[in-house]
């Protein structure tokens, strides 16, 4: 083949590839938008009213010998080590029950004692008031696991929310506790949130 051939050969391939990877963008026109709106720049109106306006410096205190840079004074602490929070038992319990409350969350029932009272144990450990009781139903004995009881449904959904970090098995749900009589089998549930 001669070589003037050839190169108007390969002269007009490379013209169809270019054809056909441009003519498309030509024929489409221009890329559709992405989408995202032009975001405006005007500055909004003033609002209404008296107001006053401020021009705070960036400058901060200056650090004594001891101060923060917020310029209060850090507490002195026993011993020279960071202050501590005693979590082992007989420390506060989360959320405090209230003696004679009108509501409990119910944690399960269970067929043994022994397996309620490790359920208790747990709740305990995690400072949630739990105990359990006995009761009859369909001529087994159970024991229910409650904790409680609290003054306010809030407060008993505060320590539902935080009983499910101690098992998330259990479908735990806040009850209205009877209040005039001693047997909580009476109870009702409430409508969870």
């Amino acid at each position: 083949m001669e070589p003037a051939l050839k190169q108007r050969l390969i002269g007009a391939a490379v013209l169809v590839a270019i054809a056909v990877i441009f003519l498309p963008m030509l024929i489409k026109g221009p890329a559709p938008e992405s989408g995202i709106s032009d975001v405006p720049l005007d500055i909004p109106e003033a609002p209404q009213g008296q107001f006053e306006t401020r021009e705070l410096p960036l400058v901060t205190p200056a650090a004594g010998a001891g101060a923060s840079v917020t310029g209060m004074q850090p507490e002195p602490v026993e011993g020279g080590g960071l202050p501590t929070v005693d979590t082992r038992d007989g420390g506060e319990m989360f959320p405090a029950p209230t003696a004679g409350g009108g509501y409990a969350v119910s944690f399960g029932s269970y067929a043994t004692a022994a397996d309620a009272q490790r359920v208790v144990d747990a709740l305990v450990a995690s400072q949630l008031p739990g105990y359990q009781e006995t009761t009859v139903h369909d001529g087994r004995t159970l024991h229910r696991v409650r904790i409680g009881p609290y003054d306010s449904r809030a407060t008993a959904e505060a320590a539902r929310l935080r009983a499910a970090h101690v098992r998330d098995d259990v479908g735990s749900r806040v009850l209205a506790i009877d209040g005039g009589s001693d047997d909580t089998g009476a109870s009702t549930p409430v409508a969870a949130a």
